[in-house]
C-alpha cells in the first residue's frame, strides 16, 4: 500500500502509527499486538523494508514505505510520516516498537489537546545531560519522542518536512529526541504538553513504581530494560535485553 494514497482515504482524523525496519520485527509484533488487544482503534505500520511489511501484514494496514527521500536514517522517518499527516489536516500520533499498549489513549490524548492547547504531546522523562537542560513546572524533565502526538496548527504546519529538517540540520543531531530536546524546544518552536508519567510511563519510571502497573495506558520498555540483567553498571544490549524483560514482565504476547 502507497502512503499517499492510504492518507488522501484514511476517513478519520487521528493516525496512529509505528515505524520499523526487519531488525524490529519481533519487538514490532508484540507491540501491535499490545495494541490491538487493548483497543478498538487501528494502528498502521510504516514499513521500512519487505522483511518487516511481510511479517506484519496480517496484523494491520502496512504501508511499504521503503524511504526513497535525501533522508534515509530511521529516527526521523517518523517525523517525515507525520509532516504527510499533517498535511492533510490530521493529528499524528507515534509509538515505538519497544512499547506495550494496555488500555485505549488516543481518547485522553484528544482531551490534553483541549485543556492544554498544545502543538504536540511527548513523553516525560527524566533528565540527561546530552538532551539539555529543560524547565517545567520546576523540574528537569526532557522530550521523550518514543511516545509523541502533533496536531495540525499554524506551528506544525510546515514542520518536519524534507526540506525543513535538511534546513535545520537535522543529521548533526543524535537521532528525533535529540532534535527535539536541542533544536524544537529550546527555539520555542512547539507548545509542548509533557504526558504524564502515570498514565506513559519509560522504563525508569515504570521500575521505580511498580503500581503504575495497574493504571498504564503506554509503557515505553525504555532505560533500565535494555540492560543486562536490568543493571546499568552492566552491559547495555538494547533489544535482546527488553525482550527478556518483556517476557519476565509478562508483557509477550507472540
Amino acid at each position: 500500500m502507497n502512503i499517499h494514497n492510504y492518507l488522501n482515504n484514511h476517513s478519520g482524523n487521528t493516525v496512529v502509527y509505528c515505524v520499523g525496519d526487519k531488525n524490529i520485527i519481533p519487538m514490532m509484533q508484540n507491540m501491535i499486538t499490545s495494541h490491538n488487544q487493548s483497543t478498538n482503534e487501528t494502528i498502521v505500520l510504516f514499513a521500512l523494508d519487505k522483511e518487516m511489511a511481510d511479517a506484519c501484514r496480517e496484523m494491520c494496514p502496512v504501508i511499504d514505505y521503503y524511504p526513497a527521500s535525501k533522508i534515509s536514517n530511521m529516527y526521523f522517518q517518523k517525523l517525515l510520516i507525520a509532516h504527510e499527516i499533517l498535511k492533510r489536516n490530521k493529528i499524528a500520533i507515534f509509538i515505538d516498537a519497544d512499547c506495550i499498549i494496555q488500555n485505549s489513549f488516543k481518547l485522553d490524548m484528544m482531551e490534553q489537546y483541549c485543556a492544554t492547547d498544545a502543538d504536540c504531546h511527548v513523553q516525560t522523562v527524566s533528565h540527561k545531560k546530552w538532551l539539555g537542560n529543560g524547565i517545567e513546572h520546576n523540574l528537569v524533565i526532557n522530550c521523550g519522542t518514543g511516545i509523541m502526538s502533533v496536531r495540525p496548527t499554524y506551528r506544525t504546519k510546515n514542520l518536519f518536512s524534507e526540506e525543513y529538517l535538511l534546513l535545520t540540520d537535522y543529521d548533526n543531531y543524535i537521532d528525533d529526541q535529540h532534535y527535539f530536546n536541542l533544536h524544537i524546544r529550546p527555539n520555542d518552536i512547539l507548545k509542548i504538553n509533557y504526558l504524564n508519567k502515570e498514565s506513559y510511563p519509560n522504563g525508569w519510571h515504570y521500575h521505580a513504581n511498580p503500581e503504575y502497573a495497574d493504571t498504564f495506558k503506554i509503557f515505553h520498555v525504555s532505560g533500565i530494560y535494555g540492560y543486562q540483567d536490568m543493571d546499568s553498571t552492566k552491559e547495555y544490549t538494547g533489544i535482546p535485553a527488553k525482550t527478556e524483560n518483556m517476557k519476565h514482565l509478562n508483557y509477550w504476547y507472540i
